[in-house]
């Protein structure tokens, strides 16, 4: 009813629930909770400072760290509301205190990705407050509390603090039992993956198929959250990196921009090794969402059949360009004037922003790809981990390549044979005999791995998203089993670098998986890639990267080399839908 705005509604309900509950702490508390919240709605500071008085006596005792949580922002907006920033402040650290607490005792990715995405609201309104008091003297705890709230589970997964679903300890033989039934239920789901994979998406194989996977999804998960729910093996947090210990990772050159959505606010920080800036008040959540949704229509307009045949190719340039220069005006250039030849950039997008081609906005100058090398990462923290990841001091297997042609990508197999020779040593699973099997089994212990194979999204079951082989589907379930020591994996293949973002900015699909299992920099697509230009595109990047270096004998770095290769594919592909669909994630 609060909700939905109906006051007095919720107002009559709290009443009839007080008698009952008043005399058991716990539900007394609860209610005192949503007693503060009414009050709040009604711009009632008194009572709701009155009801959270109440309920914090109630629930201290009993030490339940996700009310008291509740409570203490419920007392931060109080505090807001009369204007006292210091109390708001210090009341929205002692929430965030216990909301970690909390999720440091969960024991599985999934609870604890749930748990702070429920609570991201303590986290944005300390932003909020911070800034509103004293940005200059507040932003390295600004910086810190943005880390705490985006992709943290990731992190503990990639840090080692946190097992995957999918590495279940099972403590006797009731729980061996659960686990079998888990196993059975994965092999399922991905033997319908790989089904539906081959259908025509309106025939009615297809849809027989989707209500299984539906189905079977729904049973999975009740049977790994009783297995999950019964882990009792010790766990830790991977700490977010601070504002200070960013920059020390960073070199001359580079430009961190860190974008967070704080309520209805996108702000930016920008960071360098001896500066760092904040930049509020870019964006409001709907215009921003509505800016990035007139983007991925003019680069799917592209797509269409006949787009590029006669006058109608300038005019479809004309309108990308047009909608990424507003993007420009909005994301970079309140701080356009670090962005100088030659700078490193190290995006880290949030919500709507991770499906924006950072690298193809444009201003009067020309796009940002010819100032910069651009890469992207799910969070700062996740950079300065993965940058730190100890590499394998002498590979003992030459680079992996796979490739698997199909009809909407029949190029792809002869861009895996160029790879290869382009690679010089370089092992290869191309057309049968890139099964699933194979590739699990060799891709171990590679210091590069290229997957030139159609992918698979699936917004509604992103586990089910995956690689099409050449005997089915490799799942981000199954991916997540693997154990890589891979410094670079590209997967050039279309929607590669799409995932659903959940609350708490945590990414559901391949980029997850691959950093899951041991990836440190991933070369992937945010749309269907062109498959001639993809083709010409992996060959020029590799030309620069590989053991005999460029046509003029220099080498360079991925994010160079990629970059490099972008420009010439624009040259005669103008048209950021062809050149621009691939990223470095890491």
């Amino acid at each position: 009813a609060i909700r939905r705005g109906q006051l007095d509604q919720a107002a009559a309900l709290l009443d009839q629930a007080a008698g009952p509950l008043s005399k058991r702490p716990l539900d007394d508390a609860v209610h005192a909770y949503h007693q503060a919240r009414l009050a709040l709605e009604r711009g009632d500071p008194g009572a709701a400072e009155q009801a959270v008085r109440r309920g914090i006596e109630r629930i201290e005792p009993l030490g339940l760290a996700p009310l008291l949580a509740d409570l203490k922002h419920a007392a931060a907006l109080v505090h807001r509301q009369r204007d006292d920033l210091p109390a708001a402040e210090q009341a929205l650290r002692d929430a965030i205190a216990q909301i970690e607490r909390a999720r440091g005792a969960l024991q599985a990715e999934r609870f604890r990705a749930a748990f702070l995405g429920e609570r991201l609201g303590a986290y944005e309104d300390l932003v909020r407050t911070l800034l509103d008091r004293d940005p200059d003297r507040t932003l390295p705890e600004v910086f810190r509390t943005i880390e705490q709230a985006r992709s943290r589970s990731l992190l503990d997964v990639v840090g080692g603090a946190l097992a995957l679903d999918a590495d279940i300890r099972v403590p006797d033989a009731h729980q061996a039992r659960i686990a079998r039934q888990a196993r059975t239920l994965r092999g399922e789901l991905n033997a319908l993956y790989s089904r539906i994979s081959d259908a025509a998406p309106a025939s009615q194989d297809a849809a027989r198929w989707r209500a299984e996977i539906a189905e079977r999804e729904q049973e999975l998960r009740e049977v790994e959250n009783r297995l999950l729910a019964a882990q009792t093996a010790p766990r830790y947090d991977v700490p977010p990196v601070g504002l200070e210990q960013l920059q020390q990772s960073l070199s001359d050159g580079d430009v961190v921009v860190e974008y967070f959505l704080a309520r209805d606010e996108l702000l930016a920080i920008v960071i360098q090794p001896n500066a760092a800036a904040v930049f509020r008040g870019l964006a409001t959540r709907s215009d921003l969402t509505q800016a990035v949704q007139r983007l991925v229509f003019q680069l799917h307009r592209a797509m269409r059949p006949q787009a590029w045949v006669g006058p109608r190719a300038e005019r479809l340039r004309a309108d990308a360009r047009g909608v990424l220069r507003r993007l420009y005006q909005m994301l970079l250039e309140p701080f356009a004037g670090v962005l100088q030849e030659g700078v490193r950039l190290h995006v880290i997008p949030h919500g709507a922003l991770h499906v924006v081609p950072f690298h193809a906005l444009c201003d009067d100058d020309g796009d940002l790809i010819d100032r910069c090398a651009v890469r992207y990462g799910p969070s700062a923290s996740m950079l300065v981990h993965l940058r730190s990841a100890a590499a394998p001091e002498a590979p003992a297997k030459p680079p992996l390549v796979v490739g698997v042609a199909d009809p909407l990508a029949p190029r792809i197999e002869h861009e895996a044979a160029r790879v290869r020779e382009v690679l010089g040593r370089a092992d290869a699973l191309i057309g049968a005999e890139a099964t699933v099997g194979r590739v699990r089994d060799a891709v171990a212990g590679r210091p590069l791995i290229h997957l030139a194979c159609h992918a698979r999204f699936s917004a509604r079951h992103p586990l089910g998203s995956g690689l099409k082989l050449a005997d089915g589907l490799l799942t981000v379930r199954q991916l997540y089993g693997l154990r890589l020591d891979a410094p670079l994996v590209t997967l050039s293949g279309c929607n590669t670098a799409r995932n659903v973002v959940q609350a708490g900015d945590e990414l559901l699909g391949l980029t997850r998986a691959f950093f899951a299992a041991g990836a440190r920099m991933l070369i992937a697509s945010l749309w269907p890639a062109h498959d001639e230009a993809s083709t010409e595109l992996m060959d020029l990047f590799y030309t620069r990267l590989g053991p005999d270096g460029a046509a003029d004998g220099t080498r360079t770095d991925p994010p160079a080399a990629l970059r490099a290769a972008q420009r010439q594919i624009r040259e005669h592909h103008p048209h950021p839908t062809f050149w621009a669909p691939f990223v470095i994630v890491g």
